[in-house]
């Protein structure tokens, strides 16, 4: 199940939010195997209470 998207734009909106919502991180591994390789490729998703964070460019840093 996907989920809703947010868009925060600050770091101050998202400490606003974070006290008040549950924060955490996903981080999905997909393997990949074939015939003379191993590959693996990783998601990471920023998530608060119920909704993926939509990353922006404050959160790269």
């Amino acid at each position: 199940m996907e989920r809703e998207t947010m868009i925060i734009y600050n770091f101050e909106a998202l400490k606003e939010k974070m006290q008040t919502m549950e924060f955490w991180v996903e981080w999905t591994v997909y393997s990949d195997i074939g015939p003379n390789w191993i590959g693996s490729y990783r998601k990471v998703a920023f998530v608060l209470g119920s909704y993926k964070l939509a990353l922006l460019i404050f959160m790269k840093k």
